[in-house]
């Protein structure tokens, strides 16, 4: 991930499953919000793919980029299905089988 001006670089997933679903969830978020949605204001312009440096990568405004001058707060939010039970969430006990489970929902889910 790099910035550069105004804009956001963020490294092109090397899956071919994540790429394309992460490359369309962008194009619809980016081209489904109207100017009078209230999520605009935090939903970055996606201008697509370059390349650096042998690299590829999504371009998308930086939307931090005006607060840089006073410093960045970053809360990296993830949004989604949760893989597990509200008891395990509270257990310190490393969990071997969650990656199996949640790759199982995904099948079940669809791409």
């Amino acid at each position: 991930v790099f910035v550069e001006g105004a804009f956001f670089y963020k490294p092109r997933p090397k899956a071919r499953d994540r790429y394309e679903n992460e490359r369309r969830f962008l194009e619809l978020i980016c081209c489904s919000c109207e100017s009078g949605e209230p999520l605009r204001a935090f939903v970055p312009n996606f201008y697509g793919e370059v390349e650096r440096d042998g690299a590829w990568f999504f371009k998308m405004d930086d939307l931090l980029h005006a607060f840089s001058l006073r410093g960045r707060h970053i809360a990296d939010l993830k949004m989604g299905l949760r893989t597990f039970a509200e008891s395990e969430a509270q257990s310190a006990k490393p969990r071997a089988d969650l990656f199996e489970r949640m790759e199982r929902m995904e099948e079940r889910l669809g791409s």
